[in-house]
């Protein structure tokens, strides 16, 4: 028992952390994880990742993806390295930010200040963008940028990251969920699919949301609607299909919902069909509210001005309608 708070401390069995290190491996390896065939492959593990999951090691969607909590709680040679690199990655994102609040960093100089090779600076990136700490990135042309925060400089050192990383686990477990009983590991995929989305705009606007959603409730709400704009045009770019100018968002949506075969008319049962029509209605709500309350268009003082309760509602609406679409465009893609 925990003399400090009283509980059991949670026990990854031997065998999860074996299959822990196993997607280690291949994450620093660049091989894809896919779920659905990596369960098939090692159908005698599947208990192992679902036990992974439920400690918030391991989380993703179409993908497996080790959580940072994960790689710290891991016990390998290639682990610790990998922690070691976050390490010094960490240490290179706190030194930038004071100086360059607004400027992204290089992958390139990422490395070459933390002293270690380009693909474990990378690798080091994309664990700490699963971590309390966050990152985002940018690719532009054949050089990835990355988006460090105020997170780098108010966690007082690598190993405070850590603790929080341990302790948000902690407070997950013992909060009551007002998501339908989605525990926090279910969610990371989602929030953690849009930092590292193939389309730029879905990466900005996400960040901006995100950013903005406590600080700039209007701006926020602009953002959510800019978020569901972009991963829209975002699926119809890969489909080759060409959106007319000037088209509105909800029209935008029914055209990528087609792409996607989430028509409301389509072959589903009467449930779904009601959740895909309450889709497009969350969308006109999301247009219609940045109109009203966004920041897009000139205000004056007597304009009404949003909450933070709207621009919450605004942000958590449009990030799940976001990474609802490129989820359904990553499962549909083939292997």
């Amino acid at each position: 028992m925990n003399a400090k708070h009283g509980e059991r401390k949670a026990v990854v069995s031997s065998q999860a952390l074996k299959s822990l290190v196993a997607l280690i491996e291949a994450e620093l390896d660049g091989k894809s994880i896919e779920i659905q065939v990596w369960r098939a492959q090692n159908s005698r593990k599947i208990p192992y990742l679902d036990e992974l999951r439920r400690h918030h090691m391991l989380s993703g969607h179409a993908h497996y993806e080790v959580t940072f909590l994960g790689l710290i709680s891991a016990r390998s040679r290639r682990a610790a390295a990998a922690v070691a690199a976050c390490e010094k990655v960490f240490k290179v994102l706190r030194k930038h930010f004071p100086q360059h609040s607004k400027e992204l960093i290089g992958l390139a100089s990422v490395a070459g200040q933390a002293k270690i090779p380009p693909e474990l600076a990378k690798a080091a990136c994309t664990f700490l963008s699963r971590s309390p700490a966050n990152l985002g990135f940018f690719d532009e042309g054949q050089e990835r940028k990355y988006i460090p925060n105020e997170n780098y400089v108010t966690f007082k050192n690598f190993d405070a990251l850590k603790v929080q990383a341990r302790e948000q686990v902690r407070f997950a477990g013992q909060m009551p969920n007002v998501l339908g009983a989605i525990d926090a590991a279910d969610w990371q995929w989602l929030t953690t699919g849009l930092l590292q989305a193939e389309s730029a705009p879905v990466r900005e606007n996400w960040q901006k949301a995100k950013y903005r959603v406590h600080r700039d409730p209007a701006g926020a709400i602009t953002a959510a609607r800019s978020l569901v704009e972009a991963a829209c045009r975002h699926v119809l770019e890969e489909r080759q299909v060409v959106a007319a100018a000037g088209v509105t968002l909800p029209n935008l949506y029914r055209l990528a919902a087609r792409q996607l075969q989430l028509d409301p008319h389509g072959g589903v049962n009467s449930a779904l069909r009601q959740i895909f029509q309450g889709t497009v209605s969350v969308v006109e709500g999301l247009a219609s509210l940045r109109n009203d309350l966004g920041d897009a268009h000139g205000k004056d003082r007597s304009s009404p001005r949003p909450a933070k309760r709207h621009s919450e509602l605004a942000v958590l609406l449009a990030t799940g309608m976001a990474g609802f679409l490129l989820g359904a465009l990553d499962a549909q893609r083939k292997p």
